[in-house]
């Protein structure tokens, strides 16, 4: 994540995560590891946003957007590139299409 200093991340956050990361990868399989992440989410966001006394909808839809966001940024850095890479190689075009009936 670029908006958040370097030094940051790695003096506090990338501790805490890389730790995180090691107790989900450590034997499971991808199912079961996708509920873990999953677990680990959602506690995040419903504490942070949800959960609290005080919450307010501006809070809800706070901690969705963090969500969109995270998706938004996942998609640019990893699936596009990915997918422009394979249809590159596959000499894949939009003209490739063709509708039915035409």
């Amino acid at each position: 994540m670029p908006y958040i200093k370097q030094n940051a991340r790695k003096v506090v956050l990338d501790n805490i995560v890389d730790t995180l990361l090691t107790e989900l990868s450590f034997g499971r399989d991808d199912k079961a590891r996708a509920g873990d992440i999953t677990y680990v989410i959602y506690k995040i966001l419903g504490y942070a946003y949800f959960a609290k006394p005080t919450a307010r909808y501006a809070d809800m839809t706070m901690g969705l957007g963090i969500l969109d966001s995270v998706r938004e940024s996942l998609e640019d850095d990893f699936k596009r590139p990915y997918e422009k890479e394979k249809k590159d190689k596959c000499g894949w075009e939009p003209e490739d299409i063709i509708l039915i009936g035409e």
